[in-house]
């Protein structure tokens, strides 16, 4: 397991730790985690379907952009995750919490447009290239693939 601390400046208030925690949005795994936990205590149970496409356009971007180091900056505080740190990290942040709300389960329901609308709310506000090393019009190219190719299957269906 190998975590590398590259800046580790001491906090020295609350607003330190409060500015080190919504630091942490600028990863959209923050924003799935978030709704994750809201959905398992019982909020956001309408919203099923977008739970778990969410979920599901991370782990395809998490496939997709493969790292073998990523570096984490909250605030004051920078760290660089490799090896199997990395594998238990991906493995808690997005397979743990997808596999809990599958566990979970709910209604499906008619389709709701609160995922598409969270992702493009983060795609506008996050420079992807500045997190991930990775250019915007990339991510934004695999999530509307992803988004027409779903939509349109249930386009078919509904059709047919």
């Amino acid at each position: 397991m190998t975590v590398i601390i590259t800046k580790n400046k001491p906090y020295e208030s609350i607003q330190d730790y409060l500015l080190g925690f919504m630091s942490l949005y600028t990863y959209v795994t923050t924003w799935i985690i978030t709704i994750n936990i809201l959905y398992l205590l019982g909020l956001f149970t309408n919203y099923f379907n977008s739970i778990v496409i969410m979920n599901i356009i991370v782990i395809l971007m998490v496939m997709i952009v493969n790292k073998s180091q990523f570096t984490m900056k909250m605030y004051k505080k920078e760290f660089a995750l490799t090896g199997s740190a990395l594998t238990l990290f991906v493995i808690i942040t997005h397979y743990m919490f997808f596999v809990l709300v599958l566990y979970k389960g709910g209604l499906i329901k008619k389709e709701s447009y609160v995922g598409i609308g969270l992702f493009t709310i983060y795609l506008l506000y996050s420079d992807t290239y500045k997190v991930y090393k990775v250019s915007k019009r990339f991510i934004v190219s695999v999530f509307i693939a992803f988004v027409v190719g779903y939509y349109y299957k249930n386009l078919i269906r509904m059709i047919i």
